[in-house]
């Protein structure tokens, strides 16, 4: 995942279009969606992030255990890969639910 990172920055630097499949590689199904600068750098991060829990110098911050459910599997990967990191909010969460 790193080195896919650091490809698609190099192919963004150069102009390109980064198109990346966020379905897992076992899904027989794709959804493949054009990336910026920003997102990488999220999956960096998280990248990053998976890295420091796994050498315990940060708290876990997602469950690392492997789904067997493909159909999950693919949900937490679009979820990894395409979210933004989140952010913390002043809101309530019953007002963080009105909102949505």
């Amino acid at each position: 995942m790193l080195r896919w990172g650091i490809n698609w920055l190099e192919k963004l630097a150069r102009g390109e279009k980064v198109v990346v499949n966020l379905r897992a590689s076992s899904d027989p199904r794709t959804a493949y969606v054009g990336v910026d600068r920003e997102w990488v750098l999220r999956v960096l991060k998280r990248v990053a992030a998976n890295l420091d829990q796994l050498s315990g110098s940060q708290n876990p911050i997602e469950e690392s255990d492997v789904e067997p459910n493909p159909i999950i599997a693919g949900v937490k990967r679009r979820n990894r890969l395409g979210e933004p990191e989140p952010e913390l909010s002043s809101l309530s969460q019953r007002e963080q639910r009105a909102i949505l």
